[in-house]
């Protein structure tokens, strides 16, 4: 049995690919097991690894540590898989979390007719933050076993993806279909009121490439 976790923060398609990896029977994906908000599995034989497929594991967010010790193991654990989740587009990332706080609606629900503005000291903020948080990722687990996948892709090409991570994982191929829609149905300039102004800082700040 392979143990693993995604690897990722919010609002970057973790619950797509979840669903997409456990319609494969070899594998068997939990949630957000070490969440800050707690969980009901703690006391389960073989906890954070609690299926019984020949892949197992779970969520993990960058900023996931209820339980440090398990946190320590994870990172020093070289037969550990990993797979990275990136959304290469922060901004969407961003304003997928803001607008799921405003409206409430974290999962399959279109956000609707909803307009915010968002600070933009504070976006530069999250853009440093995620940008650090990748640079790290790799360099603060002691496994070899790793794998790069973005949610740019992941939407783009679902089967592709996941059979990329079935066979990282030495699991069979299989034939996933998306269960989830995208809940953003318009382009952030559709949703930012300060669109423009935003855009122009986040370019000064060398961050275009992530727009």
């Amino acid at each position: 049995m392979k143990h693993f976790v995604i690897l990722t923060r919010c609002r970057t398609g973790s619950n797509l690919l979840l669903r997409c990896l456990n319609q494969n029977p070899g594998v068997h994906c939990a949630g957000e097991l070490l969440s800050p908000k707690g969980d009901p599995y703690s006391k389960q034989e073989g906890f954070p690894f609690l299926g019984r497929a020949a892949a197992t594991g779970f969520k993990l967010f960058y900023c996931h540590n209820r339980y440090p010790g398990i946190v320590e193991q994870l990172e020093m654990d070289s037969e550990l898989y990993i797979v990275h989740l990136r959304r290469e587009r922060i901004l969407e990332a961003v304003l997928s979390r803001h607008l799921a706080h405003q409206t409430d609606k974290w999962t399959d629900r279109p956000y609707g007719d909803v307009k915010l503005t968002l600070d933009i000291k504070d976006v530069i903020c999250c853009f440093k933050k995620n940008l650090e948080r990748w640079r790290t990722a790799r360099s603060r687990f002691n496994t070899q076993h790793w794998f790069e996948v973005t949610y740019e892709t992941l939407v783009s090409d679902v089967k592709g993806a996941c059979n990329g991570i079935f066979s990282f994982l030495g699991v069979g191929p299989w034939e996933v279909s998306k269960t989830m829609r995208k809940q953003a149905g318009k382009e952030p300039k559709d949703y930012i009121e300060n669109y423009d102004e935003l855009i122009e800082s986040l370019e000064k700040a060398g961050f275009a490439p992530y727009l």
